[in-house]
């Protein structure tokens, strides 16, 4: 330090508040217009700065430096906060009624000491690494769509924040002119997310953070395809995609030994992990699909909502079962989708596709080879093919209890040349599947699914029917449904492994 400055240290909360896209209302309302409009913002910000034992230490252009010192180190950053959500919540929309004007804030909260420092006896100014740190959170709320973000100092010295605010996660960010990554936190009002959601945020947050990225990938992705949550698109995307990019770094095997909401089931969530990373491939590659061929429909449930995923494309829903097309029809109908009963194997298409997907359906095909020789001559040239089904090991436990269960009962000669229908494989054999069949692989998940607690059932509801087709009579199959529930029960962990496979139509 030179001989023209001194300094002197306190400790307290900066709070960086800085107006969002300024350059751009500049540009629009002029200089004087906006000129009027910072003055008007910055009187009441330093007002409400002030009511909270605060001090407004400079403005910088569009952005207001404010401190909150607190010797005892326990008040200073509840001030903050409060001052914060006041500007928000209350001086903001003020301030938007009396100029007619769409303004938008972001503020950055940021606690440690403080060393003010007058510099060449000519101006008085904080020396911190906590004003570099707020100015950058301010910055980063653009990034996240959010408004107000703390570090973890701030966080750990408010032992409760006004009521009806909560903090969210935001774990491991990278902060210019900071070595080490920081845990930052977004301050929510609960008027825009309900408690039990961001509570679910915050566990996905934290198991992000410690590394468990499939089973982080879950909420956000779950999260990401329900429509009232696209008010935070921009955050879960964020952490989906950043998910998906370390497990793709590892090319390793998703794992998920938790349980998924109760209200949620796993046909919903395998679809959720397959629409969204078909829809990375299609962005990547600038594709706009016109058409979409969805293979083994069922009902119709997750074809009618495919409008929504490719707004430009006609949607065709096949599946085998008239029982299933008719129910789709009658309980799914949407005027861009399609439904056709027809066999992949057998189905000659009367158009040709840019995107085929299927959801846990081909691995009850026995004609495999048919059937991905008959997708690769519906495709377009630079489509997409997208299928989620069972892998090698699938539901090993529940196929066991089955077994025990016909030997327990007798009913070994039933099933002395039983031969299971569906078609399981390895990573490398789906890659082979593939490229035999003329298609170039993009990319190859294996993951373990989630295990709800009605897999039992579900599984007796529609798996275990391959097994009852062999017995002779009603009491029978009672008896063997009720005896496969006993063993299943014993099972705490069941194999739930999927793959998910990308490929493109291969030219050569």
């Amino acid at each position: 330090m030179s001989e023209t400055a001194t300094t002197r240290t306190d400790w307290g909360c900066v709070l960086f508040v800085d107006l969002r896209n300024f350059t751009n209302l500049l540009e629009f309302y002029g200089p004087s217009r906006i000129e009027s409009v910072l003055d008007e913002l910055f009187v009441d910000f330093q007002r409400t700065v002030d009511s909270y034992g605060g001090a407004v230490d400079k403005l910088v252009g569009d952005g207001m430096l404010a401190v909150f010192r607190d010797d005892r180190r326990q008040d200073c950053e509840a001030n903050a906060v409060r001052a914060a959500s006041e500007m928000l919540y209350r001086r903001l929309p003020e301030l938007e009624r009396r100029t007619k004007l769409n303004l938008e804030i972001g503020i950055g909260l940021s606690t440690g000491e403080l060393h003010r420092a007058t510099i060449a006896d000519i101006d008085e100014t904080i020396i911190s690494r906590n004003v570099n740190i707020s100015s950058r959170l301010q910055s980063l709320c653009k990034k996240f769509d959010v408004s107000v973000l703390t570090d973890e100092g701030t966080r750990e010295n408010i032992e409760q924040l006004p009521e009806g605010y909560r903090f969210r996660l935001i774990p491991d960010q990278r902060i210019e002119g900071i070595y080490e990554r920081i845990d930052v936190f977004e301050i929510c009002s609960l008027d825009d997310y309900d408690e039990e959601y961001i509570d679910q945020f915050n566990a996905a947050a934290k198991r992000y953070k410690e590394g468990e990225y499939s089973r982080a990938l879950e909420f956000f992705v779950s999260s990401y395809s329900q429509i009232d949550r696209k008010a935070d698109r921009v955050l879960l995307h964020h952490f989906a995609s950043e998910c998906f990019d370390q497990l793709d770094s590892a090319d390793s095997l998703f794992q998920n030994a938790d349980r998924y909401d109760e209200n949620s089931t796993t046909q919903r969530t395998q679809a959720d992990f397959l629409f969204w990373r078909l829809e990375q491939y299609v962005d990547r590659r600038d594709l706009v699909p016109a058409q979409v061929l969805d293979i083994g429909c069922g009902s119709g449930a997750l074809t009618k909502t495919l409008p929504d995923l490719f707004p430009e494309a006609r949607i065709v829903g096949i599946d085998e079962s008239a029982d299933q097309i008719r129910k789709a029809r009658q309980d799914h109908t949407h005027p861009k989708v399609d439904y056709e009963v027809a066999d992949i194997s057998d189905w000659d298409a009367e158009r040709s596709f840019d995107i085929v997907m299927s959801n846990s359906t081909m691995h009850w095909v026995q004609r495999q080879d048919d059937a991905y020789q008959n997708i690769r001559s519906a495709m377009n040239p630079g489509g997409i093919l997208a299928v989620h089904q069972g892998a090698k090991g699938c539901y090993k436990e529940l196929h066991e209890a089955a077994r025990r269960a016909y030997e327990k009962l007798g009913f070994e000669e039933y099933f002395r040349d039983f031969q299971f229908p569906l078609v399981y494989y390895e990573k490398d054999e789906m890659a082979e599947v593939l490229e035999r069949n003329d298609f170039d692989v993009l990319k190859i998940d294996v993951m373990e699914s989630e295990q709800p607690d009605t897999l039992v059932d579900d599984f007796a509801e529609a798996t275990l029917l391959s097994y009852k087709q062999r017995l002779s009579n009603e009491a029978e199959k009672y008896a063997f449904t009720e005896q496969y529930r006993e063993f299943a029960r014993e099972y705490d962990d069941i194999d739930t492994t999927r793959i998910y496979a990308f490929a493109t139509r291969s030219e050569r």
